[in-house]
């Protein structure tokens, strides 16, 4: 990989060199990148520690066992050959996740895979793999930082957008899961 890029960058080099004719402007525009990649990222690293803080205050309130216990049916019909220590672990792992909490979500989520390994439940797993990969999440932060710092208005359509795009994804991958799990018996 390393060879790629310094070939890449020796070819820019001498395409820059022998083309001249607007050597000024591409160097402008290399210098405003660094510093527009660094504002941005200054910009998240800004909304990022604000984000933390709330998402502390949502995990101090145990929002996430809350949705936790209110999911516990919908999770019966998900994974109905796990046991009900793994739907506890998967529910507030899920709950975690749901609320932008993928610090607090990975342990808990380390220990559903752990107890459906012990428990020889390779369906329950699949799926809940799957359901994490896709990351459904109703405050989705980091595409809010990003949004907001490049100036986006109208936050609330794309918002519903994301979060419907992200519904429709839950449900065919769950269906998906259900018909390769039929297939495979």
């Amino acid at each position: 990989m390393n060879k790629i890029w310094s070939f890449g960058l020796i070819a820019s080099l001498v395409l820059l060199i022998f083309n001249g004719s607007n050597q000024e402007g591409i160097l402008e525009i290399a210098s405003n990148s660094i510093y527009n990649s660094l504002k941005l990222c200054f910009e998240l690293c800004l909304v990022y520690i604000f984000w933390c803080g709330v998402l502390e205050i949502v995990q101090e309130l145990q929002i996430h066992k809350f949705i936790a216990k209110k999911s516990q049916n919908l999770l019966c019909k998900i994974f109905p050959n796990s046991t009900v220590q793994e739907k506890e672990f998967i529910s507030t792992s899920l709950s975690c996740n749901l609320l932008g909490l993928g610090n607090a979500s990975l342990p808990v989520g380390i220990k559903a895979i752990e107890e459906m390994k012990k428990n020889n439940n390779k369906k329950s797993s699949n799926m809940f793999i799957i359901l994490n990969c896709i990351s459904l999440q109703i405050i989705p932060t980091t595409l809010m930082s990003i949004f907001v710092s490049h100036g986006g208005q109208g936050f609330i359509k794309m918002w519903i957008i994301s979060i419907a795009i992200s519904i429709l994804i839950a449900i065919l991958s769950i269906t998906l899961c259900k018909i390769h799990s039929k297939r495979s018996k």
